[in-house]
């Protein structure tokens, strides 16, 4: 049993109630009289009457799969409150699906979960996670709708430009010819003589080395060499350059090329053969873009790209870039693009076309956002660093359809989250293929968001398409194995919760420190192909007998009948049927509800006799460990911690047919406990709710169920000491401080 790396978190995501306590541990150790306002558990506050003390409900769950076999082959679905196959992770439902039938059941989920964490199997083994909302209580991914980031005022700066933008490379030709009023430029022209909205020419066969007296509204065609390599040049705002067909613009190593604002560079440059390739824009040094717009339309090389200010770089064409750098900017690549070394993106977006590769090393993000249309892959073969930012949160999109979806395949990741902010967000359909992605916080700070996102574990997991044009490449999966039919999903072992009481009912004299007793119950569901529970194994281990008490346990099924039972098998049967007598199919005799005995005697099952206190902790007892396997005479739809209500017994009482028993908080008891008008006849119902027997006038409870294996406080020690932050959650009425039990 996966009793280990619990999150704490899920220790009381499933629902809380409180039992009187171990006051009947020793009388000298803690003896408050009910009158003693050190009796209760919030002396100086009051507990909301509709506080339910739970921090765990049912949901039902209804999961589609994106089946590629048109419903020939079955899905492996697996629901975790984390993300799967990392510590602490834990198991809340499984089965299978396919087109046509998709999973649908019931699960206890934390009340404190945004998303469950879906694990998908495929026909062809390959293995895949997504995220799915809990919108109250339902989780599904029938007709999901995708919450839409919050944008800041500059992100629809930003993104106002994407919805017009064409997802394929359009076809775009130089200008047929240049005008012929072009005036001849040679570098040498200056302020005083050159002509206002004149357009010039580097004629072919020409070399200008220099870019003097160019100003606003001038135009200038390159159809020879114009070699800036002499220093750093600033081409003045509102002045165009167009690089001809056999043109070509260059720099030195060092040296700098500036477009200022509302400035543009168009590239039609260079010229490639079997034996030639020469770039129309060859940038050695830095091409800056401050505000301007710089248009490839054929190859290109630059060593350093340096974009802010709202500048614009649109690929149309092969580019290869050293560093990258877009600060409150914008790249369009419409064709395959790499950039050699690393990317840098501060507030800016990227967008990849459809079928085309972007293709990094590294790459950090503050702020950014990359929109990926249908099959775009944006690859990094080295370290991607998402980083939070007050702009807005990192994100990576998919635009395409769910049949093709874009890919992110990054080597390693590393998510920061700031402030409780995520690093990065995955949306849409897309698929995000990582060797090695840190989880970015848990719960609230999960890093990729909706049903269509798909993660891998494995890069490798995707074979990328290259094509030597600029679309129809993207990327497929690399599945070896050819598609089989899975197994049924025989065996689901639920991940734990631990159900802690306290044993003084029906009085007010407790002291709160839930370990009176302590048992971890483990559900085992064997289900069928349809998904259909045939059988049930119940795991107990108890951890903690902290009272003097001679205490019984058991389990009644509440939303099973005796009917539907065809068998109850004790693996321990020395250790039941003596105090809570058996009938001959194994439950309870006299119980119109099954009723599931866990021990008879919890002291005597550890060899010790009361009033010794039994605790698991530092190894001074082992755990005592049974199981109760549940046969149903035929397949029942679903099995989980809410159909079942344990509670613990006093052997005495029972003996004496003076039957108490502690329950949850909303729970009911079973046929054979002492009613509330035989309380009241004895005097013992006035300190109990009105409404509920399982908790008292003060609203406060008897015992507590918590997801995992919770760490029960010491002897005596309440439980508002042992963890700090739960009487601001009992205060709020559950509302804040939810993860009360990580502290």
């Amino acid at each position: 049993m996966l009793f280990k790396h619990l999150n704490p978190l899920l220790l009381i995501a499933c629902g809380f109630v409180f039992a009187t306590s171990s006051c009947s541990k020793v009388e000298d150790l803690y003896a408050p009289t009910p009158s003693d306002e050190s009796s209760k558990l919030l002396p100086n506050g009051v507990i909301s009457d509709s506080f339910n003390w739970s921090t765990a409900k049912a949901v039902d769950i209804h999961i589609a799969v994106d089946d590629d076999f048109e419903g020939k082959y079955s899905y492996k679905l697996e629901v975790y409150d984390s993300e799967p196959d990392t510590e602490g992770s834990m198991l809340l439902a499984a089965g299978l699906a396919k087109k046509g039938k998709d999973l649908v059941t019931k699960a206890t989920i934390p009340s404190v979960l945004e998303n469950v964490f879906v694990k998908q199997t495929s026909p062809t083994g390959l293995v895949s996670y997504f995220m799915v909302g809990v919108n109250g209580n339902t989780v599904s991914t029938v007709g999901a709708i995708e919450k839409a980031a919050s944008v800041g005022f500059k992100d629809l700066n930003l993104l106002a430009s994407t919805s017009s933008r064409p997802t394929n490379v359009v076809s775009v030709v130089a200008p047929a010819a240049i005008p012929e009023t072009s005036i001849v430029y040679d570098g040498n022209v200056n302020a005083s003589n050159i002509v206002p909205n004149g357009v010039y020419v580097i004629l072919e066969n020409a070399t200008v080395t220099n870019a003097s007296g160019l100003t606003a509204g001038n135009k200038l065609y390159v159809k020879g060499t114009w070699d800036l390599s002499a220093g750093n040049v600033v081409i003045p705002a509102g002045v165009e350059i167009v690089i001809m067909p056999g043109g070509q613009l260059k720099n030195a190593a060092g040296n700098k090329i500036t477009l200022s604002a509302g400035a543009k560079l168009t590239n039609f440059g260079g010229v490639t053969t079997q034996s030639v390739n020469t770039y129309g824009l060859k940038i050695d040094g830095t091409l800056e873009i401050v505000g301007g717009t710089f248009t490839n339309n054929e190859k290109a090389k630059i060593n350093s790209l340096d974009v802010k200010s709202n500048g614009i770089v649109i690929n149309n064409d092969r580019m290869t870039i050293g560093t990258a750098s877009f600060v409150d900017s914008r790249l369009d690549v419409f064709c395959n693009m790499t950039v050699t070394t690393k990317l840098f993106v501060d507030g800016s977006v990227i967008y990849v076309a459809r079928g085309v590769n972007l293709t990094v090393l590294n790459a950090n993000a503050k702020g950014a956002t990359f929109e990926l249309d249908e099959a775009a892959v944006f690859r990094a073969d080295g370290h991607v660093e998402f980083e939070h930012s007050s702009k807005r949160v990192n994100s990576v999109v998919g635009k395409g359809s769910s049949k093709k979806k874009a890919l992110a395949s990054m080597k390693k990741v590393t998510a920061k989250s700031k402030n409780g902010k995520r690093g990065v967000d995955y949306r849409g359909n897309l698929n995000v293929a990582c060797d090695e992605h840190d989880t970015n916080g848990r719960y609230n700070t999960n890093y990729y968001c909706g049903p269509q996102v798909k993660k891998h574990d494995r890069c490798d997991d995707f074979k990328i398409i290259v094509e030597e044009g600029c679309n129809g490449g993207g990327s497929v999966p690399n599945v070896p194995n050819p598609p089989v039919e899975p197994p049924p999903l025989t065996i689901v072992e639920l991940s734990p919760y631990t159900y802690s009481f306290e044993d003084n009912w029906p009085t007010t004299k407790r002291d709160y420190d839930m370990n009176d007793f302590v048992v971890v119950v483990q559900i085992v569901k064997y289900q069928n192909a349809e998904n259909k529970v045939e059988k049930v194994v119940i795991k107990n281990k108890v951890i903690s007998v902290g009272a003097s008490k001679n205490l019984a346990a058991a389990i009644q099924l509440e939303k099973v009948a005796v009917s539907d039972i065809k068998d109850v098998d004790y693996t321990d049967g020395s250790v039941v049927g003596a105090v809570l007598p058996l009938g001959s199919s194994g439950l309870e005799q006299g119980q119109s509800k099954p009723v599931l005995t866990i021990v008879d005697d919890a002291h005597a099952a550890f060899g010790v006799l009361a009033p010794t206190f039994v605790s698991t902790k530092n190894n001074a007892y082992q755990p005592f460990e049974t199981e109760v396997v549940v046969e149903f005479n035929s397949p029942i739809s679903n099995f989980c911690y809410d159909d079942i209500n344990p509670f613990i017994t006093y052997y005495d009482n029972v003996k004496q047919g003076n039957r108490y028993e502690v329950h949850m908080v909303g729970s009911a008891g079973t046929d054979k406990i002492k009613s509330r008008s035989n309380l009241e006849h004895q005097g013992l119902a006035s300190e109990l709710d009105a409404t509920d027997m399982f908790k008292t006038l003060f609203n406060e409870p008897f015992a507590v169920r918590t997801p995992g294996e919770f760490v029960y406080p010491n002897e005596t020690q309440n439980i508002k000491v042992a963890y700090p932050n739960f009487i601001n959650w009992v205060i709020s009425g559950g509302t804040t401080h939810q993860d009360w039990f990580l502290n």
